[in-house]
Formats: structure tokens, sequence, C-alpha cells
């Protein structure tokens, strides 16, 4: 096995942010894809996020240098840093639906972890637990 050599904090900072934001190349090409799609229906595509801000801008280094911008990706994004609330905490989902002004039952909410899902059931959201690295979001999220 080899070492993993970080000697500095920024070293540091590019290798957690690597392992948190595991978003193969064809994921985020579908990304962009699903958005247009999206939008071309009417529907939004937003990011809910734990994110913290020492990360947020090293996670868009990690995308292609031309679409290094959140913007290209979703029509808005929510960081729970900046909202002082954090998944699974039901705040943080009643605060999405009345800033954008949507009813539960009209949200399809995806997530990685389980906790977060059944957060976003429990106000009646539609939801689906999913891994970003394995799983086929685009064309669930056309489907539904």
């Amino acid at each position: 096995m080899e070492k993993l050599r970080i000697r500095t904090d920024e070293e540091f900072d590019k290798y957690w942010v690597s392992v948190q934001i595991n978003i193969p190349e064809n994921n985020l090409q579908n990304l962009l894809l699903l958005k247009k799609a999206l939008n071309q229906r009417g529907k939004k595509l937003f990011l809910l996020s734990n994110i913290n801000q020492l990360h947020i801008k090293d996670a868009l280094a990690l995308f292609p240098k031309e679409k290094q911008n959140w913007d290209e990706y979703f029509d808005k994004t929510f960081f729970s840093c900046e909202l002082g609330f954090r998944k699974p905490e039901i705040d943080i989902y009643k605060y999405i639906l009345k800033d954008q002004n949507l009813r539960a039952e009209r949200v399809f909410f995806i997530d990685d972890m389980k906790v977060n899902v059944e957060a976003a059931l429990a106000l009646g959201i539609r939801d689906k637990q999913l891994n970003p690295t394995t799983d086929d979001f685009y064309n669930l999220l056309l489907r539904e």
C-alpha cells in the first residue's frame, strides 16, 4: 500500500475534497444535460450540500476548467454552512421549500445517505437514496 504524502494544508484540502466529492466525469456531463432537459420541461435542479465553507471553491476545482461554476450545473445551490442548518435537520428542507415556493409533493430529492432521504420523506418530499459514483441519477430524474 502506497503512503499518502501530504505536506501542506493546501495539499490536505485538495485531497479531502477529492475524497468527499467523488463524482465520475460522465456524471458531471450528465448533470449539464440533466439541467438543460429539466429546464426545458419547466423544472429546476438544485444542490443541497453539507459541504463546509472551506471546500465550496475547492470542490469546483475538481470540475472541468471551463465549467467551474455552480450555476453551470444547478439552478441554485444551498450549502448548509451558509444556511445554518444541516441535512438531515428538517429545517433545511423547509427553508428550501419556502425559499423556492415549492410544494413538498412536487419535489424529488436524491441523496447518498439514508438518514437524509428519510428526513425529506418526513415532509412529504419524494425521494431516492443513490450512490453518486455508481448510480445513474440522470435517467432516474428524467423519469420523475
